[in-house]
């Protein structure tokens, strides 16, 4: 997918295909809307503390929609994502929970983009860790599109996108 794909997203009549099981079948994309949820952690992280996984259940869509998310992490902090809760993302098959965001990998001051979709049951969990010496209260925002979805025959001229939902197929 091209680098500015977040930004511009699926468009109304676009037709989508999950690689996930659990939705099999063709979706044409019949209306959007943006998403932009602040995300911050309530109390100070202690340093090297660490919040644990915690499930974002805002970030789940109903049946009828999938959304199309960005995250930027604004303080200084790390971030490890699974998605679904039981699979580690932006990892390494010899080491799936070392990579993580922070606010060098976020969009805001890096080059990297995240672009992650979710389905149904499938949002994903974040553990936020302070990698540094003082206490701090660490921020995020989660941005992109929400999707709402019809279901439609296989396209009989092959023009579709494949959603990639989760780490590996």
């Amino acid at each position: 997918m091209p680098r500015d794909f977040l930004q511009q997203g699926f468009l109304i009549g676009d037709i989508v295909r999950f690689n996930d099981r659990s939705r099999p079948g063709y979706f044409r994309v019949v209306d959007r809307d943006k998403v932009l949820l602040p995300y911050s952690i309530s109390t100070a992280l202690t340093p090297l503390g660490s919040t644990g996984f915690t499930s974002m259940d805002d970030l789940n869509p109903p049946c009828d929609q999938f959304f199309q998310i960005g995250i930027q992490v604004i303080t200084n902090c790390k971030v490890y994502v699974r998605q679904p809760s039981g699979n580690a993302r932006f990892g390494t098959n010899k080491n799936a929970t070392s990579s993580f965001l922070s606010d060098v990998t976020s969009p805001i001051n890096g080059d990297e983009e995240i672009n992650m979709f979710i389905v149904e049951n499938k949002q994903p969990q974040i553990n936020i860790t302070n990698h540094t010496s003082i206490n701090q209260t660490s921020s995020m925002t989660f941005y992109g599109w929400k999707y709402r979805i019809e279901s439609v025959p296989e396209p009989t001229n092959g023009n579709f996108t494949t959603v990639q939902i989760g780490g590996f197929e």
